[in-house]
């Protein structure tokens, strides 16, 4: 290729990418600041109720309370309204504490802590509620490091006593001899899946209905591989985890209709449409 053609296509291409970044930008300006929009509408709506009512939510007592206690600097008088002296904090749950509920619970720690008291908390990352009223599981390990505090984890489970391990045992072994219940060892991951389907498939031919059907994953990742691999083979299912909502083929189907909405010239758009399930052809 001549070199002056080259650079013209260079040039052609920066172009394009120039253009496109652009627009993209904008456009996601344009659906941010669209969004933003209607939730400060909404919110001084609900505010403007809340303050009519006299009313506090959740979310102001935290934030109230942030506030009372980031902006105090004599703890005594803090000690006197509440008529205690707070050295010790014990936290049960923990893996479910929000960021601004342990910022401001922080205040009052640090202080413990400075006149010779402990903190101690309890919990467990993998139980986290998913982001139940703002929890983070990452500040179980932040917060010991940030402190500096032991760490201890039980060997045993004391939930499991022999009355409770009897009950399930014996509900297992009515389920192996009713054969609704099966231990299969598969060679690999794909085998495993195809292992899963055939599984379901055999409990419809037995009359079990798919929504009283369900799989357990230990990652989201796994249900998200799992959804897939039940696309494949045609099998409905609705999945309950942390997998992101964009990703939801239902959620994806309204999107796209909005974007055929937008941008109707678009026959990708279209096509989406008329591949979904909103589309049943005789």
């Amino acid at each position: 290729m001549p070199q002056e053609t080259a650079q013209r296509l260079a040039h052609t291409v920066s172009f394009i990418q120039s253009a496109l970044t652009a627009y993209f930008f904008s456009q996601m300006k344009y659906y941010v600041f669209t969004w933003l929009d209607i939730y400060m509408r909404i919110n001084s709506i609900y505010t403007d109720i809340k303050r009519a009512r006299r009313s506090v939510d959740f979310t102001d007592i935290e934030e109230y309370a942030l506030r009372f206690l980031s902006g105090l600097s004599d703890f005594d008088y803090f000690h006197y309204r509440i008529g205690s002296d707070v050295k010790y904090v014990l936290i049960d749950e923990f893996q479910d504490t929000s960021e601004i509920q342990w910022e401001a619970l922080s205040h009052i720690v640090r202080e413990g802590l400075r006149k010779g008291g402990n903190f101690f908390y309890v919990g467990d990352e993998k139980q986290s509620i998913y982001r139940w009223r703002g929890g983070e599981p990452h500040l179980f390990e932040t917060v010991r490091l940030r402190l500096h505090l032991l760490k201890r984890s039980l060997r045993f489970s004391y939930r499991q006593n022999p009355v409770l391990l009897g009950f399930v045992n014996t509900i297992f072994q009515n389920m192996t001899e009713q054969g609704y219940f099966a231990v299969v060892e598969c060679a690999n991951r794909e085998s495993l899946l195809d292992e899963i389907v055939q599984q379901i498939q055999n409990l419809k031919t037995e009359g079990i209905e798919l929504h009283d059907i369900a799989v357990l994953c230990r990652k989201n990742s796994e249900i998200e591989e799992l959804e897939k691999h039940f696309m494949a083979y045609h099998i409905p299912c609705r999945t309950e985890g942390k997998s992101k909502l964009l990703r939801d083929y239902s959620v994806m189907d309204v999107v796209n209709i909005m974007n055929l909405a937008v941008s109707p010239e678009e026959s990708i758009y279209l096509g989406g449409f008329l591949r979904s399930p909103l589309v049943v052809y005789p």
